[in-house]
C-alpha cells in the first residue's frame, strides 16, 4: 500500500479532475513486489483517493521489487527482519469529448 499512495501522492488528484470536469477518467495501477501472489488488490483498490470520480481498469501486480534483511524492532510492529520494497506506476487515462 506504501508504493501505491506514495505514487498517487505525486499527482495532485482533485486539482486534475476539477480542471477536467466532464471528462471521462480511468486508472491502471502496476505494481513490482516479491511475493506477487499475496498483494489484496481490493486492499490496493482503496488507497486510491477519491474513487468515485473514475474507474479502476486493471491492477497489475508482477514478481520485481526488493526483498533484503533489515534491522526488526518488535516494538514497532516488525514481525521478522524482511524488508520488502515495493515499486508502484499510476496511469490516469482522460477521456475528451
Amino acid at each position: 500500500m506504501k508504493a501505491v499512495k506514495d505514487a498517487i501522492s505525486r499527482v495532485c488528484v482533485p486539482y486534475f479532475l476539477e480542471g477536467n470536469k466532464g471528462k471521462e477518467f480511468a486508472v491502471l495501477v502496476e505494481i513490482g513486489v516479491p511475493r506477487s501472489g499475496e498483494v489484496d488488490k481490493e486492499e490496493v483498490s482503496k488507497a486510491l483517493p477519491g474513487g468515485e470520480c473514475y474507474r479502476v481498469l486493471r491492477i497489475d501486480v508482477k514478481e520485481g521489487g526488493l526483498s533484503t534483511r533489515c534491522v526488526g524492532i518488535r516494538d514497532l510492529g516488525d514481525r521478522s527482519d524482511e524488508m520488502i520494497v515495493a515499486v508502484a506506476a499510476i496511469t490516469i487515462f482522460v477521456r475528451d469529448g
